[in-house]
């Protein structure tokens, strides 16, 4: 399992030098992250957004993906850090909102989610 501690986050998110978006590596690894996305494979989309992470990948796309993948293995502690992560850098992006608000309402907390909605 991917597991993410917020200095390796900042690490990630500030490195220097990532490789281009249309790096044959980095487009090659963004279709296998998609595929297993579309067909709900989530320790997969772990197993590559991890590589992504590893070449320096900063895409908010790849943030959501990875709490989505915790989410769907319920593992909503997990997901809501990578969420309140990505929402740091990325603080109106609705998926990342919608997501965070669904674990909330999972968890019984509706004013948590209602308060992020608002």
């Amino acid at each position: 399992m991917l597991e993410i501690s917020e200095e390796l986050l900042r690490k990630y998110v500030t490195s220097p030098k990532p490789l281009p978006k249309n790096h044959p590596g980095v487009q090659n690894l963004w279709r296998q992250v998609n595929e297993a996305f579309q067909s709900r494979d989530a320790v997969s989309v772990l197993d590559f957004s991890s590589d992504l992470l590893g070449v320096g990948c900063r895409d908010v796309r790849m943030f959501y993906l990875i709490a989505w993948a915790h989410y769907r293995l319920w593992e909503f502690a997990r997901a809501k850090k990578w969420l309140e992560f990505a929402m740091k850098i990325y603080p109106f992006d609705i998926d990342l909102k919608l997501l965070l608000a669904e674990i909330f309402i999972l968890e019984q907390n509706s004013n948590s989610a209602i308060d992020l909605l608002s």
